[in-house]
């Protein structure tokens, strides 16, 4: 996991963007990149332990325990402070008793300035970079078009994947559950005739006015995506109080972090 700040010269961003920047809070965006390389980013006001909790309590309800268990049986993250109560990122609460934790993952943490034990998190960056370009204000955007950019990411095809796409091994992975479960979060597979990955993806207040294949893939993403009541608990977080525990030591992908610039 990482976090990525809205303004240049921010010292909490492993990606910054490069427009005209309007005075604005710092604004970060989360990023979870699972092992076939499918990147997902939740907009933020806050960089906080309780935001990236709230956005792990979001996935584990949007996916159901089973799938959940599936997708992150390990979480690899940075030491910064977003990422400083592993026991609420490991547990779950009890429906039944709040104050019964449930284990769903395990949290590790990479070693300071070890890059090579997070090596897919730089190249997904430079694909988000194509679209969300250095010095973007991310007071300009909001979680759909976030949303938008990481369905044409995921869309794009790798070398390293066979030619495949993120998206495509995604669902081979984890079948009909893992597509519904990028639905309902509002990530579509878009053709690879129009896979678009230029600013203007955004809008005028980007470069200019979307292709079509924008509009379609909106149209798309409002009949499946998760209802804006539920993306709402992503933009403060549950408020769990933080807690101390010993962390673990760092270990393979899916991976999570906050890389500094």
């Amino acid at each position: 996991m990482q976090t990525i700040s809205s303004t240049e010269g921010t010292d909490s961003s492993c990606l910054q963007w490069n427009l005209p920047i309007i005075p604005s809070p710092k604004l970060p965006l989360f990023t979870l990149i699972f092992e076939c390389v499918l990147v997902l980013a939740f907009h933020k006001e806050r960089e906080t332990a309780q935001t990236w909790t709230g956005i792990v309590n979001m996935l584990y309800r949007v996916a159901g325990r089973p799938l959940f268990m599936q997708l992150l049986p390990c979480v690899l993250e940075d030491n910064g402070a977003p990422f400083s109560d592993p026991v609420m990122t490991e547990n779950a609460r009890a429906e039944n008793n709040p104050y019964k934790l449930i284990p769903r993952t395990k949290v590790f943490y990479c070693d300071p300035l070890c890059a090579t034990q997070k090596p897919r998190i730089e190249r997904v960056h430079e694909e988000l970079r194509r679209i969300l370009i250095k010095g973007t204000n991310f007071d300009l955007i909001d979680q759909d078009e976030v949303c938008l950019a990481l369905s044409h990411v995921n869309s794009n095809s790798r070398a390293s994947l066979g030619n495949s796409t993120p998206y495509a091994e995604f669902v081979k992975e984890y079948g009909c559950e893992g597509r519904r479960f990028l639905e309902r979060l509002g990530i579509a597979r878009i053709p690879a005739n129009e896979v678009t990955l230029d600013p203007y993806l955004l809008g005028k207040k980007f470069r200019r006015q979307p292709q079509a294949a924008s509009s379609r893939c909106a149209h798309h993403l409002s009949r499946h995506a998760i209802a804006p009541d539920e993306l709402g608990i992503l933009q403060y977080g549950d408020q769990d109080s933080p807690h101390h525990a010993p962390r673990h030591e760092a270990a393979e992908q899916p991976g999570v972090g906050h890389v500094p610039v």
